[in-house]
C-alpha cells in the first residue's frame, strides 16, 4: 500500500509539474504582452481574465501538492510563499465583495479587473509565478541536497527579484499621474530605489502618484536593510528558526563573523531601524509644522517618506529640487544629517555604541566601531572646510555666512552615502566635484544602508 501511494504521489507530482510549467509560460507571455505591446481594451480584458485563471490554478496546485504530501506541516513551512499568495487571494476576495455588496449578483468581474488593489495583486502574482523558480532557489526546498548557490549569489538574485517586482508595480497606470511610464524609466527608478543610489530620471514627487511613491518607499526600505534581512526578521517573529545556510547568508550580508549573533542582530536591526525612522519622522513633522506650508496629512506623509529615505541613504525626495528650499533651515538639515550618518554607520556599529553607553565598561567599543567613527568624523570634518573655501564665491556666493556653513556641512555628509542636496549641484566647481567623487567612492561603512 505505501508503495502504491508513493507511485501515485510521483505521478501526481509529475502532472502538477507539467501544469506549473504551462501556467508559468502563460504568465510570462502575459507579462511580456503587458510590458512591451500596446493592446486594445478588449484584449487587455481577456489577458486580465487569463491572469486570474493562472493565479487560481497556481493556488489550487499548492493545495493539491499539500494534500498529496498528507498536509505535512513541514511541507507547508517549506512552501510558505505559495500559501501566503493563497491567503492574499482570499483576503482580496473579501475586499472585492465587501467593496460592493451586490458584486456577488452582478458587476463583479469589472471589480476584479479594474479595482486598484486587484490590479496590484495580479501584477505581484504574475511576477511571483514567473519568478517562482527563483523563490524556490532562495528557500531550502530539499533537506538532502546541498545548496547550489553561494550566499553572495543568492543576495544578488534577491535584489534582482525585488527590482523586477518594483518595476512591474511602477508600470501600472495607477503608479504615475500620466498613467504611463517607459519600461527603462520604471526599471531605472526601481533599481535606484532598491540600491539606494539617489539617482532619478523622473521627478518622484510630481511624476508618480501616492501609490507609485509608496512603491519607491518600500523598495528603499528593502534596499537599505536587504531583502534577506527583512524576510528573516518576519520569519523570526513568526517563531521560525533560521537554518545555518540562512545564517551564513545574513552574516555575509551584514558582515558578521559570529553565526550565533545573527538572530539577535537582525531583531535589533529592524527594531532600531523602525525606531530611528519613526523618531526622525516625528522630528521632521515638528520642523515642518513651524513653517505651516503643508496640511496635516501631507506633513505626516512627507515626514515619514524623507525620514526613511534619509536613514536608508536613498536620497529620494518628494520635492522637485530635492532639499534646496531648506538650505537655511537648521532643523531640517540637522535631522536629515543625523539620519544619514546613523544609517551610514552600520547596524553593528550602532548596536555596539548603544551597548557601550548602556552597559559602560561591560561592553567595550570594538575595533570596527572605532575605525568607523574615526573615519566618518575625519571625512566630514576634512571635507566641510574644503567645500566651504572652494564654493565661498561660487556655489555658495549668494548665501549668508550661516547658510554657507550649514550647506557645506550638509554637502560633506550626503555625497558619501545619501544623494540629497541643498545646493544646486550644477553650480559647483570642478574641484568640488572631485571632492564629491572621492566621498562617493569611499561610500558608507560596512553593514550600513548606504548604496551610492
Amino acid at each position: 500500500m505505501p508503495m502504491n501511494y508513493e507511485k501515485f504521489r510521483k505521478k501526481a507530482t509529475l502532472i502538477l509539474n507539467i501544469i506549473i510549467i504551462a501556467i508559468t509560460f502563460l504568465a510570462l507571455v502575459s507579462l511580456v504582452i503587458n510590458l512591451v505591446f500596446e493592446v486594445n481594451p478588449t484584449i487587455q480584458r481577456d489577458i486580465a481574465i487569463l491572469d486570474w485563471i493562472i493565479v487560481f490554478i497556481f493556488i489550487a496546485d499548492a493545495f493539491v501538492r499539500w494534500a498529496i504530501n498528507k498536509f505535512s506541516l513541514a511541507y507547508f513551512r517549506q512552501n510558505l510563499p505559495d500559501f501566503i499568495l493563497t491567503f492574499l487571494f482570499l483576503l482580496l476576495l473579501l475586499v472585492v465583495f465587501g467593496y460592493s455588496p451586490t458584486s456577488l449578483k452582478t458587476g463583479w468581474l469589472p471589480l476584479f479587473i479594474d479595482l486598484t488593489i486587484a490590479r496590484v495583486f495580479i501584477v505581484l502574482s504574475r511576477l511571483y509565478i514567473v519568478g517562482s523558480p527563483l523563490i524556490r532557489a532562495l528557500s531550502k526546498k530539499s533537506r538532502s541536497s546541498e545548496p547550489k548557490l553561494a550566499p553572495a549569489q543568492l543576495f544578488i538574485i534577491s535584489f534582482v527579484f525585488v527590482i523586477l517586482m518594483g518595476t512591474g508595480l511602477l508600470l501600472m497606470p495607477e503608479a504615475t499621474n500620466s498613467g504611463k511610464i517607459s519600461i527603462i524609466d520604471a526599471l531605472f527608478t526601481a533599481t535606484s530605489a532598491t540600491c539606494v543610489t539617489g539617482l532619478v530620471v523622473v521627478d518622484t514627487g510630481s511624476y508618480f502618484t501616492t501609490f507609485g511613491q509608496i512603491v519607491t518607499l518600500i523598495l528603499i526600505q528593502i534596499g537599505g536593510l536587504g531583502l534577506m534581512t527583512v524576510t528573516t526578521f518576519f520569519a523570526l517573529v513568526a517563531g521560525k528558526n533560521i537554518s545555518v545556510r540562512e545564517s551564513l547568508l545574513i552574516s555575509s550580508t551584514l558582515n558578521i563573523r559570529s553565526l550565533s549573533r545573527v538572530s539577535n542582530l537582525i531583531i535589533s536591526t529592524l527594531t532600531l531601524t523602525l525606531s530611528l525612522e519613526i523618531f526622525g519622522g516625528i522630528l521632521l513633522f515638528i520642523a515642518w509644522s513651524t513653517s505651516g506650508e503643508f496640511e496635516l496629512g501631507t506633513r505626516v506623509y512627507y515626514s515619514l517618506y524623507h525620514s526613511v529615505s534619509a536613514f536608508c541613504n536613498a536620497g529620494f525626495s518628494l520635492f522637485s529640487n530635492n532639499l534646496e528650499n531648506y538650505k537655511s533651515n537648521l532643523g531640517i538639515n540637522l535631522i536629515i544629517i543625523f539620519l544619514i550618518i546613523f544609517g551610514g554607520l552600520g547596524f553593528i556599529t550602532i548596536v555596539n555604541l548603544l551597548h557601550y553607553f548602556r552597559f559602560g565598561k561591560k561592553e567595550r567599543l570594538t575595533l570596527h566601531t572605532k575605525i568607523v567613527l574615526v573615519v566618518t568624523g575625519f571625512l566630514i570634518i576634512g571635507a566641510m572646510p574644503l567645500i566651504l573655501i572652494l564654493e565661498w564665491n561660487n556655489g555658495l556666493a549668494d548665501l549668508s555666512i550661516f547658510t554657507k556653513l550649514l550647506a557645506s556641512y550638509f554637502h560633506s555628509v550626503t555625497p558619501r552615502t545619501a544623494g540629497f542636496n541643498t545646493i544646486d549641484m550644477s553650480s559647483l566647481t570642478n574641484a568640488c566635484y572631485l571632492i564629491t567623487i572621492v566621498l562617493m567612492f569611499i561610500g558608507a561603512s560596512p553593514g550600513g544602508t548606504g548604496g551610492g
